[in-house]
């Protein structure tokens, strides 16, 4: 399946996200070793997210999730889980394979679709 160009972006909010959910620091390097990327790689889409006002380095060096990238991080974390989950249940995927097709799909679709897929699936599967 081909990539969407918005893939990466989604991928690295939600590598963030759980990232941030794990561990009280967010490094570059461990944001490369989720994604198998880059640090270079890391590094230029943390200056897009960052242009976005998604994200800031602190003093340290730390990526931290701004007040809007959080809220973003979160949204996009829910609609993941939820169409992950679906693609789990109703399409049988294993799930390494539902995830990865998961961030395909919220690439592709317009926010509308993503709202209804949520409102629709998200109930049947609370944390």
């Amino acid at each position: 399946m081909s990539k969407h160009p918005g893939d990466g972006r989604i991928r690295y909010l939600l590598a963030l996200y759980e990232i941030g959910r794990q561990k009280e620091n967010i490094r570059s390097v461990d944001v490369a070793k989720r994604l198998c990327v880059s640090r270079a790689s890391v590094h230029n889409m943390m200056r897009m997210l960052a242009e976005e006002g998604l994200v800031t380095k602190d003093h340290y060096g730390d990526i931290v999730l701004t007040e809007a990238g959080q809220a973003e991080a979160e949204r996009r974390y829910e609609q993941y889980r939820c169409v992950s989950e679906m693609f789990v249940r109703w399409l049988g995927l294993h799930l390494e394979d539902a995830q990865s097709e998961a961030v395909s799909f919220l690439a592709a679709q317009t926010e509308d679709t993503l709202a209804r897929v949520v409102q629709a699936f998200a109930p049947q599967w609370t944390h």
